[in-house]
Parts: C-alpha cells; structure tokens; sequence
C-alpha cells in the first residue's frame, strides 16, 4: 500500500480533542490504518478572517482506498465536526487534508495530490517533517526536510515572473511593507535560487519571453488565474514564513 500523509488542523473547540477522535474515526474505517502522528504544533493563523491560534498535526495512514475514496471519508469526518468550507482563509473546527498518496499525482475537479500548497506551508510541514522528513515531493523533487529547511532562511528570498511590470512593482511594494522579513525582486534579478518564482501569467515586453516552464520546476507557483494577486500572494509569503 501507498504511504499516505494526511494533515490536521483546526481552531474551534477543543481541537485537541477534535484530533483525538476524528483520527479514532478513521482508524474504524476498516480499509484505513494509522501508522504515526506527529506532535502537535501551534501555529499563528493566517488570514484575517482565521482566527485565532490554530493547531496542526500530521499523521501517516496506510490504506485500501483510493484517493478519491479516501477524500470521501476525510470529508465525512470533517463533516460530523461541522466544518464548513465558505471561507478558503477562515477559521475552522477541523480540517483533513490529503497530503500525499504515494508518489501518486492526482488531477481531478475534487482533488489534487500532492496538495498544492503543502510544499510552502510551515503550518503544513513542521509537523510533517517529524514523520516524513525524507519523503521526497513528487512534483518538487525535493524531500519534505529540504522544503521546510529552506523556508527557515532569512532573509526569505522570493521571485515574480511575467505579468505587467506594473503588477510586479506593485507586489513588490505591498509584500514588502506587510514582510519584512523577506528579499523579493522581479525574476531577472533575483538570486540564483529563490524559495518560490510566483508565474503571473503571460508578461509585457521585457518578461515576454519567460514562460511558466522555463521556471525551476522546485520553487515555481502558477498565479495566472488569481483574483487578487496581492492579498493571495500576501497571504501565500504569511504561510511561508510561519510567523
């Protein structure tokens, strides 16, 4: 069976608790074993509808089910502990996240895996990397101890790509103001290895022969189709910084 790793998290109730028995529900599930969990970390939420302090965990499962099957249970569970999902930044009694299946990669309009944000996510992958350090990122290439250790440098050095050199400078100035505890410059000059190249999208003149594939592959994130390239890519460098 596939190694799996899930994620908890939560900030409403005594999430404690809530860990404790939705991870007793799972283990009923006949075709569901837990193998290990992580400690439990407390993490400062992010966003500005989120609340309080959250805590998070890891666990690793090994199991019968498909990935999409597994989504089915985890989302049951969450359910019975009335997790609603209107706010993508907001505050929460539980929330079960697939992290990884394997070294399985999943697209579908239900779910993707890895999860897309895992490989960015102090809240994410502190606690992960106490369980799967050396586990290695299908996508990224890098194991879970290499991502997570190059989020605690600082200064925290970031990217963009592409987009109108307006956007760009605009991005610039609003992390920088929110941050300071990161370095960010347009691609072109940026150090040889930012933590993440944000992909803005098809870029003016002086950034329209980059493309979304020319960039490293480890440290990209496509934010073509983003609403709001500012407050996401604020909230995006928050998650990052784990502070």
């Amino acid at each position: 069976m596939p190694r799996c790793f899930l994620s908890l998290g939560g900030n409403l109730g005594v999430v404690d608790e809530t860990f404790d028995q939705a991870l007793e529900r799972l283990a009923d599930v006949p075709a569901i074993e837990i193998i290990s969990r992580s400690t439990t970390h407390r993490t400062v939420a992010v966003g500005d509808d989120a609340g309080g302090e959250f805590l998070n965990a890891a666990v690793e499962i090994a199991t019968e089910l498909s990935p999409l099957e597994l989504l089915s249970q985890l989302q049951a569970v969450e359910d019975d502990w009335g997790r609603t999902r209107e706010k993508h930044w907001g505050a929460r009694t539980l929330d079960l996240d697939l992290l990884l299946y394997g070294v399985s990669i999943v697209e579908h309009s239900r779910l993707r895996v890895p999860h897309p944000a895992c490989w960015y996510r102090r809240f994410v992958l502190d606690p992960l990397v106490e369980i799967a350090a050396e586990v290695v990122h299908p996508e990224r290439g890098l194991t879970m101890g290499e991502l997570q250790s190059r989020l605690c440098k600082r200064p925290l050095r970031l990217a963009l790509a592409g987009g109108s050199e307006n956007l760009r400078v605009a991005l610039i100035h609003t992390l920088a103001e929110s941050h300071s505890k990161i370095e960010i410059k347009h691609w072109k000059a940026a150090p040889a290895e930012p933590v993440l190249v944000a992909w803005l999208g098809p870029g003016d003149t002086s950034e329209s022969d980059i493309t979304l594939d020319d960039l490293p592959r480890a440290t990209r994130l496509d934010l073509a189709d983003c609403s709001e390239p500012p407050t996401d890519l604020r909230l995006i460098v928050a998650s990052m910084l784990g502070e």
